[in-house]
């Protein structure tokens, strides 16, 4: 029931404005990022921030929230990076805006290790299903990533590199801000009421 609970609950919030209005301006940083703020690696690899903003979304305002306001953030970056829109990546973000609104709705550093331990847990899930199973499947569909055997796992080999050496960077940046972005909020919302 407490899960079912927790998508009625994310569902309620798309009815109130400041959710509206706070989840459009986390698109625009997630967009900008994508567009913007990312270092290539090659054909297949990228290192961007964006997905801090589609933590938020998933933090203030849980998965349903989150889901939905993944699927601009994909079509407009990916339309102003002029990658082109290609729907098993929508899908992929959408997967990562599900987990990140399951594993930090109502996110309180203070609350309990177990918080901390979600935080890890949700990110440990976005890199290694997300990006090394659901990416590389989707690169490999659409051709991105293909030819002989030999490139295909030579390619893999270097996602897997760069997701593991990315992971804890990844989980002391969510750390780093989403815990001043919950304080401001908290304080914003709190002062408003």
């Amino acid at each position: 029931m407490k899960f079912v609970k927790l998508f009625s609950d994310s569902f309620k919030e798309l009815k109130n404005i400041r959710c509206l209005v706070t989840t459009s301006m986390l698109i625009a940083v997630f967009i900008a990022l994508k567009a913007y703020a990312t270092i290539p690696l090659g054909a297949s690899l990228r290192i961007s921030l964006a997905f801090i903003a589609l933590a938020a979304i998933g933090m203030l305002y849980g998965p349903v929230v989150a889901m939905i306001a993944a699927i601009p953030c994909d079509l407009i970056g990916a339309m102003l990076k002029g990658d082109g829109i290609l729907p098993a990546f929508t899908l992929v973000i959408v997967f990562e805006g599900l987990i990140y609104g399951i594993f930090l709705y109502g996110f309180d550093f203070k609350k309990s290790i177990w918080q901390n331990v979600k935080l890890i847990s949700a990110q440990a899930i976005v890199v290694f299903i997300s990006h090394l199973i659901l990416n590389t499947i989707a690169l490999y569909h659409y051709g991105i990533i293909g030819g002989d055997d030999s490139t295909v796992i030579a390619l893999i080999s270097a996602r897997v590199l760069k997701n593991v050496i990315e992971f804890p960077i990844d989980v002391a940046v969510l750390f780093a801000l989403l815990i001043p972005i919950k304080a401001a909020y908290t304080r914003v919302i709190g002062a408003r009421q």
